[in-house]
């Protein structure tokens, strides 16, 4: 593990939660900051907005500043003095009426028609991306549902809870057709390897298992540790296969030669395991719980940690993290891959970032602004939209471009 000689702040801006809803009217005020990420101080200043007919000018009273409307729902902040560059992106829809407490998971369909979504009210609900108009509600679960993710098919939803049940469902009809029984404490997150024959399921019990989804059994236990697995992601890998012997591998086993699973424990341990042999490729110690982890470029996974670090890993060298991000304070509580070997990162304190972890000298950030200090709690992309799951009960779409 890197230590704190080695971590590495992210300068970033961050900029007035209701910024949008502030600066379309004439005279209104939003204040902006800028970090440098090197020591405690930080430059404030404030945005001034005068509106004629549909036309919006800003000026910032901090010469520092530059500011500028690059479309709708788009905002430019650059800081001379820091050399940073912020794009601020409004939500472009906000779905508020789903549901009625937090929402802890999402999931955007292969096609991008349909979302699905669970939250602290105990309800799985597909959704249309377009207007947020209620699809289907999917009832079955006992208690909390904790996780939610289509299958490619997109007409087939894989749940889990704090019943400690995986259960898939009909997108079209609603039905639940199979069960998954074996874990023995609430699911925390999942995994489909390819088309779907077979799925992979982590939980609070520690444990990581393989299902046929066909027949409902559990094929196998994959890996089982002393703490609580919040999350686990997959990735195929070139290489020679590695095959359990025959004994050991069910005929009903499709697609697992050359797959890694990574999982990030309450314990501050990354996992990385080949599905296929079971065996241990890594265990790679973090300086607080993982609270999320996948994989991106090719090459690397990174997790996000409590104590609000991200930490890169490169799979061809293993022996230490490649390095030990910090974008503000807050802890990270979901990561997710961007195009352009980017990663989103949803935080505790409702800010939500897009960077490049592998140029660690960038000063070119893409935030997502919207909630008041709300957990970001999930994040879901398709196309140039990004969704985001929050504790204050929205959903929020995004379109993350530039063009107007």
């Amino acid at each position: 593990m890197m230590t704190d000689e080695n971590k590495y702040t992210i300068p970033h801006a961050s900029i007035q939660h209701d910024w949008f809803d502030e600066l379309k009217y004439e005279g209104r005020k939003v204040w902006i900051s800028s970090s440098n990420g090197k020591d405690k101080k930080s430059a404030y200043s404030e945005i001034q907005s005068t509106v004629k007919d549909t036309d919006t000018k800003l000026m910032c009273k901090d010469d520092g500043f530059q500011v500028e409307l690059v479309r709708k729902h788009a905002l430019m902040v650059k800081y001379k003095p820091h050399q940073i560059t912020s794009y601020f992106f409004n939500p472009t829809k906000s779905f508020t009426k789903l549901h009625n407490k937090a929402i802890e998971c999402l999931d955007i369909s292969p096609g991008g028609g349909l979302g699905v979504s669970c939250a602290a009210d105990g309800k799985l609900l597909v959704w249309q991306t377009t207007d947020g108009v209620l699809r289907r509600s999917l009832e079955g679960h006992i208690n909390d549902v904790s996780h939610c993710r289509f299958f490619p098919s997109g007409v087939v939803v894989l749940s889990g809870g704090s019943d400690m049940c995986l259960k898939i469902w009909s997108v079209e009809d609603g039905s639940c057709p199979v069960t998954l029984m074996g874990h023995t404490a609430a699911i925390t997150d999942s995994a489909i390897i390819e088309r779907g024959r077979n799925v992979v399921s982590c939980s609070r019990d520690g444990s990581l298992k393989l299902w046929d989804c066909g027949s409902g059994k559990c094929l196998s236990t994959i890996l089982k540790t002393t703490s609580v697995i919040n999350k686990c992601c997959m990735k195929t890998y070139s290489s020679q296969q590695t095959n359990v012997n025959g004994d050991e591998r069910s005929e009903k086993e499709v697609g697992t030669d050359n797959k890694l699973v990574f999982v990030g424990t309450e314990d501050c341990q990354l996992v990385g395991c080949d599905l296929s042999s079971r065996d241990k490729v890594f265990t790679m110690s973090c300086s607080s719980a993982v609270n999320s982890c996948c994989y991106f470029d090719d090459d690397y996974v990174a997790t996000g940690l409590e104590d609000g670090s991200i930490m890169i890993y490169d799979l061809r060298n293993t022996k230490y993290a490649y390095s030990h991000l910090e974008i503000g304070k807050s802890r990270i509580l979901c990561i997710t891959p961007y195009p352009g070997k980017s990663l989103l990162i949803g935080k505790g304190d409702g800010s939500c970032s897009c960077i490049q972890p592998i140029e660690s000298t960038n000063t070119i950030t893409m935030e997502l602004t919207g909630p008041d200090c709300d957990p970001i709690y999930d994040l879901s992309l398709h196309d140039n939209f990004v969704y985001t799951a929050s504790r204050d009960k929205t959903i929020r779409k995004y379109r993350m471009d530039l063009n107007t």
